[in-house]
């Protein structure tokens, strides 16, 4: 299933208009499809080459990441949560504020003063979504 993933991950031509109007209204469901079938040899391949991804690469993994009860793709988020690229640090952070328990970023005060130096850097619509995040308390599950 890794390299199913992979190949879904990778033909997204960042320049192809067309392809990534497919990756944002069908692609990543493959992609999140593949990603639920993966067994313990696909997550232990995919820590494995993890690193050596693009950034566009693995700003598409965190796309498909909203599995907030398995554990590996926590580990993932962490992963990418420690990208010294800030458009991916700030996309996982989005991620972990729609689909994951948000302690894993407000409980880290290097996120947090990081999160406070890009913020004049985003959109008004990203920033005003990182902020709610900040301010507001996490949802009881």
């Amino acid at each position: 299933m890794y390299k199913q993933l992979e190949m879904y991950l990778d033909d997204v031509d960042t320049d192809c208009d067309s392809l990534l109007m497919y990756w944002d209204d069908l692609g990543y469901k493959d992609a999140v499809n593949v990603l639920d079938k993966f067994d313990d040899e696909d997550w232990e391949e995919l820590f494995k080459n993890l690193d050596d991804k693009s950034i566009n690469w693995k700003l598409r993994l965190a796309d498909c990441l909203e599995d907030k009860d398995n554990q590996n793709e926590i580990k993932v988020v962490k992963k990418l949560l420690e990208s010294e690229n800030d458009d991916l640090f700030i996309a996982t952070v989005d991620i972990v504020r729609i689909y994951f328990d948000r302690s894993l970023v407000l409980d880290n005060k290097e996120y947090v003063e990081r999160i406070d130096r890009i913020l004049p850097q985003l959109s008004e619509f990203t920033a005003n979504n990182i902020i709610s995040m900040l301010n507001d308390p996490p949802e009881m599950v």
